[in-house]
């Protein structure tokens, strides 16, 4: 929480919206993997190298909200970029950020009461809403507060801190301790946050709140009384991160219904919409999908991450035009989104618009040309553009990348055989066959190249292994041209 002014004084290049996906398979461009919340955009701000939930998280952060009976209303999420624990908010979702090594102690030491204190701290700030909107930041339409409003929110989330301490179970020593060694009396006059002796007091002052002396047993029979507890209130925003987590729990059935009943309860929250377009998709709900992503995007129209998922749900509908358009936003916002930029690529290649698709993969392999899939997908544009020449370096790369995979050898074979070098597709077909001893085509493409070249012999023989792999044919060709082939095997077998 220590730098949080800081964060908001830099937030404008998060507006860069920086889209981490994994790469698709040319073969299925529709795979989808995306987790419903925005927090690794906002984690790698904080220069964070893993982004993950795990259960000690979450059992830390339950011993924090069941100390006061509080629901889960923010997104925690793992970022190594944190030193322990930041709160902060972004597009009306807030969010929780910790660092994987001091959530653990929290739930595997029994000495981590000083970590425990700091996440119900970053807690605090939340309940008291502290955590105003990046986005509200980074556009100038609030300033930050001021150093006094600042010392203000810390004294506040120290106090809630200490009232959870002493819900918990700990000590006013175990309450106090971090804050004992991390701050100082120094004069706060000029800083975000107060002088040790202040923040101290007002953790006492929490603890004190919270704090319930052991009562003494006394052993009578007393008449019982039933009181029927009123049943809580569930808010938009309580379905909206019940929906979250019961997704993260693979609950997708229970997930839905929270969207639905968060969108019933407000219709204008843009994510609630988003997530459940995220769902209708996993469940091929494309449409229904995209029906949520353009009412998402009619609320918020200026946030790139509903385009691209709209993109792969038109992508599964293959409607590649309507893709295109949708990353044309996304990488208008980011020229340096090597997933879009390659995304579109393999949507110009299905609109077989091959020269925008050479572009595109151009761009992919300027920021990464490690990517043996781009070489290979560029190396097929290059192709069917009769540029055969760039087409065999293109899968030479990809093969120096990668030499396991079948298909660059068979699209390399392919055009050695557009330039005549039918040596060298021999030499491909071969690799294949080494690959794969039971590939029929490759069988029958070497057969075919070396009929051509007169090695009749050699072409017989890989038709003999076509047809003992079933088929018919290499029957039909062995029949046709293989007489004198045939004859030299008998007499070798008599």
């Amino acid at each position: 929480m220590n730098y949080r002014i800081k964060i908001f004084k830099q937030i404008k290049f998060i507006i860069i919206f920086l889209l981490f996906l994994p790469f698709f398979n040319y073969s299925q461009v529709c795979s989808y993997i995306e987790n419903l919340d925005e927090s690794k955009k906002i984690c790698d701000f904080f220069k964070g190298n893993k982004f993950s939930s795990n259960q000690n998280a979450e059992i830390a952060l339950n011993k924090v909200l069941n100390s006061i009976g509080a629901s889960k209303t923010f997104i925690l999420k793992e970022c190594n970029g944190v030193n322990n624990a930041s709160a902060t908010s972004y597009k009306g979702v807030r969010y929780i950020f910790y660092n994987n090594e001091f959530m653990n102690a929290i739930v595997n030491r029994t000495d981590s009461w000083s970590n425990l204190s700091i996440l119900a701290h970053e807690v605090g700030h939340h309940i008291n809403g502290h955590t105003m909107d990046m986005v509200l930041y980074a556009n100038d339409v609030v300033k930050p507060v001021s150093k006094k409003v600042s010392r203000e929110m810390e004294l506040e989330a120290d106090f809630f801190s200490g009232f959870v301490m002493a819900k918990i179970g700990a000590s006013l020593k175990q309450a106090t301790q971090v804050m004992s060694i991390i701050s100082s009396n120094a004069d706060d006059t000029n800083s975000t946050h107060p002088a040790k002796n202040k923040r101290l007091n007002a953790i006492s002052k929490g603890y004190n709140s919270g704090y319930v002396k052991p009562k003494v047993i006394v052993k009578t029979k007393e008449k019982i009384i039933k009181v029927e507890a009123k049943p809580k209130v569930l808010t938009y925003e309580n379905y909206f991160y019940n929906g979250v987590s019961k997704y993260q729990a693979q609950d997708r059935v229970g997930a839905l219904k929270d969207f639905n009943k968060s969108i019933q309860l407000n219709n204008k929250f843009a994510p609630s919409f988003h997530n459940r377009a995220i769902l209708l998709d996993d469940l091929k709900r494309y449409k229904d999908a995209i029906d949520d992503y353009n009412t998402a995007i009619k609320l918020d129209p200026n946030n790139p991450l509903y385009y691209y998922n709209r993109a792969i749900s038109k992508n599964n509908l293959e409607d590649y035009s309507g893709v295109v358009e949708d990353l044309n936003f996304v990488i208008k916002n980011d020229n340096t989104n090597i997933t879009a930029i390659k995304f579109r690529g393999q949507s110009h290649f299905n609109l077989k618009n091959f020269n925008s698709a050479v572009l595109d993969f151009n761009k992919v392999i300027e920021f990464d040309n490690s990517l043996d899939e781009v070489y290979y997908l560029r190396g097929i544009s290059k192709g069917f553009n009769k540029k055969h020449n760039g087409a065999v370096l293109d899968f030479n790369k990809a093969i120096k990348i990668d030499s396991t995979i079948i298909k660059y050898y068979k699209a390399r074979s392919v055009s050695k055989l557009k330039l005549k070098d039918y040596k060298g597709s021999l030499i491909d077909y071969s690799k294949i066959i080494g690959l794969d001893n039971k590939n029929i085509d490759a069988y029958m493409k070497r057969a075919d190249v070396n009929y051509y070249l007169k090695n009749n012999d050699l072409a017989c023989n890989d038709w003999t292994f076509a047809e003992k792999l079933g088929n018919k044919t290499a029957t039909r060709k062995i029949k046709d041209n293989c007489r004198v082939f045939l004859m030299k095997k008998k007499l070798e077998e008599f």
